[in-house]
C-alpha cells in the first residue's frame, strides 16, 4: 500500500505542542488505512494513539486527527468551491482556523477548520450551500485524514497559534450558517444527588455482580440501567458505582 502524504513525525509533533500550549486540548490520532480514508483498526474512537507510538503507525498507516479533540469542527468542502470557502470566511471568520487542502489535492476542494466550544456535540452530518449539499462535518466520532501540507499550513497559521483571542463558534450557529438541520449529542445532567442510601439488599447484589463479572464494561451499563429505572439520577448513580471497589472509575 502507497502511503497518501503523512506528515512526518517532526511536524505532528511541532502541532501537538502548539495544541496543549494554546490550550486548545490534546491531539487525538488515529491510524487510517493506506489505500482508504477507513480507521486500521476497531475502537478507534475510544483507543487514540499517544505520541510516544507515533512513530511505530506512521511506518505503518497514514495518520488521522479527531478534530473535537482539540475543539475543532472541521468543514469537508467537496464541490462547493472558493465560493463556498469565502462564504464561510464571511459568516465565521471570528473562528476560521485555516483553510487546508484535500488529501486529494484536487482544485476546490479542502477542509475548514473552525473553534467550536462544544465540537463534540457535532456529528458528521450533511452541510449545504445554495441549496445543494457540498460536503459534511467532520468533528466528534468523525476523523480527518492529515497530510503533511495540511499540518504545516495548520502549524503556520497565524490564527491557530493566536486561537486563545478569538472567539470561538458554537454549534448551534455552524448548524445555521451550513444550512443543516441541528442534530445535536445532548449532554446528559447529572440531576441531583439526594444521598439517598442504596437498599442492602441492592448493594450487596451490585458488589457480588462485580467480583464475578468478566466483562466489567457491561456490568456498569447494565447497573446504570437498572438503577436509572428504579428512579435514581446519574449523580447517584455514579456515588452507588463509586462505591464499588472493583468499579474504578
Amino acid at each position: 500500500m502507497t502511503k497518501l502524504a503523512s506528515p512526518e513525525l517532526e511536524t505532528v509533533l511541532a502541532f501537538d505542542e502548539i495544541c496543549l500550549k494554546e490550550n486548545l486540548g490534546e491531539p487525538h490520532f488515529v491510524a487510517l488505512r493506506s489505500d482508504s480514508k477507513r480507521p486500521a483498526y476497531k475502537g478507534w474512537q475510544s483507543k487514540p494513539i499517544a505520541v510516544p507510538n507515533l512513530a511505530a503507525t506512521l511506518k505503518r498507516h497514514d495518520l488521522g486527527l479527531l478534530p473535537a479533540s482539540i475543539g475543532v469542527v472541521v468543514i469537508d468542502n467537496d464541490t462547493g468551491g472558493q465560493a463556498y470557502f469565502d462564504y464561510l470566511e464571511r459568516e465565521l471568520g471570528d473562528a476560521l482556523i485555516a483553510i487546508t487542502p484535500s488529501s486529494s489535492d484536487v482544485e476546490g476542494r479542502g477542509h475548514a477548520w473552525f473553534l467550536c466550544r462544544n465540537a463534540h456535540l457535532v456529528g458528521a452530518q450533511r452541510v449545504w450551500f445554495n441549496g445543494r449539499q457540498v460536503g459534511e462535518f467532520r468533528s466528534s466520532n468523525a476523523q480527518i485524514r492529515l497530510t503533511e501540507k495540511a499540518l504545516k499550513m495548520l502549524i503556520e497559521s497565524e490564527r491557530l497559534k493566536d486561537s486563545f483571542l478569538l472567539t470561538p463558534t458554537t454549534a448551534d450557529r455552524l448548524y445555521e450558517v451550513t444550512g443543516s438541520k441541528p442534530k445535536l449529542k445532548q449532554e446528559i445532567g447529572l440531576g441531583d444527588d439526594r444521598e439517598l442510601p442504596l437498599s442492602s439488599d441492592l448493594a450487596a447484589q451490585m458488589i457480588a455482580d462485580f467480583r464475578s463479572t468478566n466483562d466489567r464494561s457491561s456490568t456498569i451499563s447494565s447497573w446504570c440501567w437498572r438503577l436509572y429505572s428504579k428512579g435514581f439520577s446519574p449523580a447517584e448513580i455514579h456515588r452507588y458505582l463509586m462505591d464499588v471497589p472493583e468499579v474504578s472509575l
